[in-house]
């Protein structure tokens, strides 16, 4: 079995950078916190969302389907599907569930800040993952999340954080 490539990144323009060496044909990437931060108004959340996806066709040519996936279901957003296909999906379970991501064309980049969520999410579907430091505090829960995926890190990336 090959080692799964995993990058790590800080803030949106490092990621950019990552994504146009790395070329992919779709990405999925986390809403909270690298889109909106966790105690954003709902609203805001459609704007942020295409304001990154413009900023990413506009850095990474390759990329032909952006999924922004949220276990959150605060949000309320329609995205439009010019030029390429911009989807929110909320409650996604990340990362047991993954039907929303499995007909999204190769290859495939996750990108987020919780290994044990986003990461497991890239393993389960055979992606690359962008592990970000948002550089922000966290609530409770995603602090927990954070301890539970650096105690699985090295069993599922190995000890080099940047294997690309």
């Amino acid at each position: 079995m090959s080692r799964l490539v995993r990058v790590e990144a800080r803030g949106l323009p490092e990621v950019l950078e990552i994504l146009r060496h790395m070329g992919p044909a779709s990405l999925v990437m986390d809403v909270e916190p690298l889109v909106v931060s966790w105690n954003s108004p709902p609203s805001r959340v459609n704007d942020a969302m295409l304001l990154i996806s413009n900023e990413i066709r506009r850095n990474v040519g390759s990329v032909q389907a952006i999924v922004f996936a949220t276990n959150s279901r605060r949000f309320r957003a329609v995205l439009r599907e010019d030029p390429s296909p911009v989807v929110l999906v909320q409650r996604a379970g990340k990362p047991w569930r993954r039907k929303y991501a499995q007909h999204l064309p190769r290859p495939m980049v996750v990108i987020g800040d919780q290994i044990f969520t986003d990461g497991l999410l890239a393993v389960r579907l055979g992606a690359s993952f962008v592990h970000v430091d948002a550089g922000v505090a966290m609530p409770a829960w995603p602090r927990v999340q954070r301890l539970l995926g650096r105690s699985i890190q090295h069993v599922i990336f190995g000890s080099d954080p940047s294997n690309a």
